[in-house]
């Protein structure tokens, strides 16, 4: 396979759209909890394409044997902030998705270098990214490519049942392992 990566255009967009519905309807089974209405990528997807033309954004499409494969959206983001470890400039990588025929395959890797590289070479010198913690696929990528926990968000569900991935009040003290 000839894996390329290169910078995304308008003609990409329905193939970002499609993979992004994609990956809402996996989520969607996966936890039915979560408020993903039905129309979440539409309203998205505009917003994210015209934050990252507003302010230096990337979005990087893979092609494997000039086939898209996936993308990735990267975004400046207000440096120094309090959760970062930046001396300067911090990027956060809104998405990365991989079409499901493509993945294990170096893709979503190959985007995550391009993207360091790319905004490494503008001066960048944090990137952040998020990811559900029940995603171990994804996370197990991140952490072998350098990524690790720098500021968590905790959930939890008012008045119900607790967050998924809960481990309940004993134990639960807030803290970043």
């Amino acid at each position: 396979m000839t894996l390329t990566i290169r910078s995304g255009s308008p003609q990409d967009l329905p193939f970002v759209h499609r993979l992004f519905e994609s990956y809402l309807d996996s989520e969607r089974r996966r936890a039915p909890h979560l408020a993903l209405p039905p129309d979440f990528a539409a309203h998205y997807l505009p917003k994210l394409v015209a934050d990252l033309e507003a302010n230096g954004g990337a979005l990087l499409v893979a092609e494997a044997d000039g086939h898209p494969a996936g993308f990735i959206a990267v975004l400046p983001q207000a440096s120094p902030s309090p959760w970062d470890e930046s001396s300067g400039k911090s990027c956060m990588i809104m998405e990365l998705h991989v079409d499901p025929s493509y993945r294990r395959q170096g893709v979503g890797r190959s985007l995550l270098r391009e993207a360091e590289s790319r905004f490494s070479a503008l001066g960048f010198d944090w990137i952040t990214l998020g990811v559900f913690s029940t995603n171990t696929t994804a996370r197990r990528l991140y952490e072998t490519e350098g990524f690790g926990a720098s500021y968590q968000y905790l959930g939890k569900r008012l008045g119900g049942a607790p967050a998924a991935g809960a481990s309940g009040a004993a134990g639960a003290s807030g803290r970043t392992p």
